[in-house]
């Protein structure tokens, strides 16, 4: 009984360690070359009205739009929900995102576009996340995979992009 006590203690120690080692910082960054204007995109991005394309986000309700700087909570079909405001949005070429309200960590998403060509945009989106204890550690790592969320949804703009540009030439 010693022993299983013993071993179960060490165990405990040894993942506690291993979580307080964990960094705190986590990012996930993409860039992608679209055959589509870049005021599409950014349109397409900026346009919290119309986000259904996302195939991670089940709801995502306005909570307060003023002068640009909206506020709104998104409930994503797995997880918990979260409230977001408008950081930076200079049209069409930077869309900065916080979210705002959450105890256990903090995130920034930037997204850049520029225009290549009159019907191409090169995107860089960069998702910074900062977990402020060991429990947001802890469950970040096991739950979440900050580098796959961007790149979901990249998947996600380019598929709504495609879906647009064949309804429009029919």
């Amino acid at each position: 009984m010693k022993l299983a006590f013993l071993i179960a203690l060490s165990m405990i120690l040894i993942t506690g360690v291993m979580v307080f080692l964990l960094p705190s910082e986590r990012t996930g960054e993409v860039r992608a070359n679209l055959p589509v204007p870049q005021e599409d995109v950014y349109r397409l991005v900026t346009d919290l009205r119309s986000q259904s394309w996302r195939s991670t986000v089940k709801e995502l309700k306005i909570l307060d739009a003023k002068d640009g700087a909206e506020v709104w909570m998104e409930i994503p079909k797995k997880g918990p929900e979260m409230k977001f405001k408008t950081v930076v949005k200079v049209k069409p070429e930077r869309f900065e995102i916080a979210l705002i309200d959450n105890p256990g960590l903090e995130a920034h998403w930037v997204g850049t576009f520029k225009a290549t060509s009159p019907t191409t945009t090169e995107i860089h989106f960069v998702e910074r996340v900062h977990l402020k204890s060991w429990l947001a550690k802890a469950l970040s790592y096991l739950f979440f995979d900050v580098q796959a969320s961007v790149d979901q949804y990249v998947e996600d703009l380019k598929t709504e992009l495609t879906r647009a540009k064949e309804i429009r030439h029919g």
